[in-house]
This record gives C-alpha cells, sequence and structure tokens, in this order.
C-alpha cells in the first residue's frame, strides 16, 4: 500500500497492510541538529514513515519564529506583539489584541526547539464573544497543499525489512 493508501484505509476503518507510521511534525531544530539538515519529506523517507503534510498559511502563527503578526491584523481585530526577549533559547513575547469592543492579552515563549503558550487569551467568558465576532479566519489557498501533496506524491513501500532499518537508523543518533 502507498502512505495515502494505508491511511485512508485506517480513517475508514479498514485494515491497511501496516500500522500507518508518522509525527506531528518534523522540528527545524532536529532535522538540522540530529538529522544534518534533510527536510521533512527526506525524514520521512530515512525513517520509512508515512509523510502527512501540515499547511500553514503564512498568517502569523505565534509558533514561528519571526512571525509578521500584522498579516493577520485587520481594522477589527489587531495584534500587536511586543518581543520581551528575542534571544534563540529564550524569546518571550507579550501580545496584546485589540477589537473594538475590548482587548485580548496572550503571552509565548519558545526556544529552538518548540514554541509555547505561557499565558492564555482566554480570562474571562466574555472573551470567547470578541474572537467570534472579529478574530479573522485566513482562507486557505488549494495551491501550496497541492505542491506539498505532488511532492509527497503516493509513494510506495520501499523495504520489507522496515523495521529493522528504522531501528539501525535509531541507533545512529
Amino acid at each position: 500500500m502507498t502512505s495515502k493508501e494505508r491511511m485512508m484505509c485506517a480513517l475508514e476503518r479498514g485494515r491497511p497492510d501496516r500500522l500507518p507510521v508518522s509525527v506531528h511534525q518534523w522540528q527545524p531544530y532536529h532535522l538540522d541538529k540530529y538529522l544534518g539538515g534533510i527536510s521533512d519529506i527526506e525524514a520521512f523517507e530515512k525513517f520509512d514513515m508515512d509523510a502527512q503534510i501540515q499547511y500553514f498559511a503564512d498568517m502569523g502563527q505565534f509558533w514561528v519564529t519571526k512571525a509578521d503578526f500584522s498579516k493577520v491584523s485587520t481594522s477589527e481585530w489587531k495584534d500587536e506583539a511586543q518581543i520581551i526577549n528575542d534571544a534563540p533559547d529564550d524569546r518571550i513575547a507579550a501580545h496584546r489584541i485589540v477589537t473594538p469592543e475590548g482587548k485580548l492579552t496572550y503571552k509565548t515563549g519558545g526556544n529552538r526547539k518548540t514554541t509555547w503558550i505561557t499565558e492564555y487569551m482566554l480570562k474571562h467568558d466574555e472573551d470567547i464573544e470578541l474572537i467570534r465576532k472579529y478574530m479573522p479566519v485566513p482562507r486557505l489557498d488549494p495551491k501550496p497543499v497541492r505542491e506539498l501533496y505532488d511532492e509527497i506524491g503516493d509513494r510506495e513501500e520501499k523495504s520489507s525489512h522496515r523495521g529493522h532499518r528504522v531501528h539501525r537508523e535509531i541507533q545512529k543518533l
């Protein structure tokens, strides 16, 4: 089975040839430090995993190191991010969202490996209404998704000794 057939079979509660194997996402830090700077697609292939894609439009996600938060701002939703600390191993940002009916705040922290929320945006019941009314929802551009899909394609299983190969690669790390 191809990765796509395997995943679709499992999602439809069928019996794939084997359990689909993937990861949530490959962090650039780990790809660079431990895998010689290979791409996420190359990492899926290296470990004979079932490649899957995550696509995020360039919209100022809090977890992106150098995000441009003005891209998601509108006249009714302004994300005013203040960088408290820009050190790669201790990034801290404070956000203030300004809407016509009130303000929301949240904070994030991060390092070379990942990013996390240190203060949540929702602090009062009524905060959810500000999000519902004013938070912009970006439109999905299908072109980059199709391009990523074409890059992955419907790859066939390359090795009948998949488990042994993956075990050897992990041992090298």
